[in-house]
């Protein structure tokens, strides 16, 4: 939806067939059309019938930054209505895609004093989906351009069912849940990861996660971790304490789970994924029961997952890794280390500072003579100022700033290179991982403004890299 020049559809490739895009503008629809001549084109994302729509498993899309009106009790679904994330929202709930990748600027997180972003979290949870929220910059994924932007990654809670005979998403799942937990507690996690296992702080993390949930245990919070609890849970084995979550969950739920087989957990499970709306207890609920599951039915995957749960300080950031071979592991912001920097990964969770290099991959600005220039040494890199309308002049090293919709209006808004000549419609297509003469067609203005208004399609193959990797 709101599918632009196809940065989506570019990104996606061979991952699967698309059956159909949303986009009004008709200058981003000749270029789409030129690039994906035979995708059907729904039009307008709010005069589209869901029921009309074939199934699909992936909705993906970049939409507007808009408050919501939001009177009295918060609303989830009902409060979107009248922004365009509302229909976005409604196709989700009528069709069902098992995931949504979407897109918005940065801003978004302290929009409206963070209403915005607390809302559209409820709508979401609300029709069925685990939300993992990631911000990136383009930077970091091989094109020389400052952009950051958040990105939610969205699993429907009908993944979770069967958790152990199909594993691929419903661990992604679990994954992604226990890794937010990790960073939640991070400075209790590295306190108890040199005296007990993974396997441990993992049902550490889990129980307090559901104790905290419940109404009965309110009082006995205090900085995220409920004390009262603590000292008992550090005198129980792995087994017993695994046990315990079961009595909270019974607690919880009102079922007798005090024998873990995969029989009761599966039908609990699915009676909470039967249901027609979510709250966020019942979110927990079906994540902690598939967690329990996934640990009972597949050894191999579990400790797959433990492995996984790795974080690395990189400057005052804590980075995830996204690619481990024997040969080097490369985080999310890029950068590589050697594996023989690590101690054992099924034993920590947390690095502290490693050495490291910077895994640069320059995209040229120009060509001469028909050939790449690359510059790779700082002092040799372009400078690029922005003479703004202001009479502002800014200054970027090594990259650019960030391509919006903007330069398209010309003047001072498109950034100059050495203060000498204006970035090209050619140069933006690059940085924004386009090939070549992907909009050429249009004039330089609309050429400019719909690649600012496109998504970098480097960060997206990443994303769907991550999301089928297993598949």
């Amino acid at each position: 939806m709101f599918s632009g020049i196809g940065g989506f559809e570019k990104a996606i490739g061979n991952y699967g067939e698309c059956v159909g895009y949303s986009e009004i503008d008709k200058y981003a629809i000749q270029i789409y059309e030129k690039h994906f001549p035979n995708h059907k084109n729904y039009g307008d994302a709010t005069k589209i019938n869901a029921k009309e729509l074939p199934d699909f498993d992936l909705l993906v899309g970049g939409f507007p930054c808009q408050a919501f009106s939001i009177a009295g009790k918060r609303g989830g679904f009902s409060d979107t209505r009248g922004t365009l994330f509302f229909d976005i929202a409604r196709i989700a709930k009528a069709k069902k895609p098992l995931h949504m990748l979407l897109e918005n600027v940065k801003g978004l997180v302290s929009h409206d004093g963070g209403k915005t972003l607390e809302t559209i979290l409820l709508a979401l949870q609300e029709l069925g989906y685990y939300v993992n929220i990631e911000v990136y910059n383009s930077k970091d994924f091989g094109v020389p351009q400052n952009r950051e932007r958040i990105f939610f990654q969205c699993h429907n809670i009908r993944l979770l069912d069967g958790v152990s005979q199909t594993t691929s998403f419903s661990k992604n799942i679990i994954e992604q849940f226990l890794f937010q937990l990790l960073l939640n507690n991070l400075k209790e996690v590295q306190k108890l990861q040199e005296t007990v296992s993974k396997d441990w702080v993992a049902g550490y993390l889990l129980y307090q996660e559901i104790n905290r949930s419940l109404k009965s245990s309110e009082e006995n919070i205090s900085d995220g971790i409920s004390k009262a609890t603590a000292d008992g849970l550090f005198q129980l084995k792995e087994e017993d304490l695994w046990q315990s979550i079961a009595t909270l969950l019974n607690n919880s739920l009102g079922e007798d789970l005090s024998v873990q087989n995969t029989s009761t957990i599966s039908t609990a499970i699915s009676k909470i994924i039967d249901s027609e709306t979510y709250t966020y207890s019942q979110m927990l609920q079906a994540i902690c029961l598939a967690t329990v599951l996934l640990r009972q039915s597949s050894n191999h995957l579990w400790n797959e997952v433990l492995s996984n749960l790795i974080v690395i300080k990189e400057d005052t950031k804590y980075a995830r890794i996204n690619d481990k071979t024997e040969e080097v592991i490369i985080t999310e912001y890029g950068n590589a280390h050697k594996p023989d920097h690590f101690q054992d990964f099924s034993k920590h969770f947390s690095f502290g500072h490693l050495g490291r290099c910077c895994r640069r991959q320059v995209f040229p600005l120009r060509r001469e003579q028909g050939k790449d220039i690359e510059q790779t040494k700082e002092s040799e890199l372009r400078l690029i100022q922005d003479k703004r309308q202001s009479g502002e002049t800014r200054v970027w090293k090594n990259n650019s700033p960030t391509v919006t919709s903007y330069w398209g209006m010309g003047g001072g808004n498109v950034p100059y290179v050495n203060a000498v000549r204006r970035i090209t419609p050619l140069e933006c297509e690059r940085l924004q991982g386009f090939p070549d003469n992907w909009t050429r067609g249009l004039s330089d203005t609309q050429r400019y403004k719909c690649l600012g208004n496109a998504v970098t399609v480097n960060v997206i193959e990443h994303i769907i890299k991550q999301l089928t990797k297993n598949i």
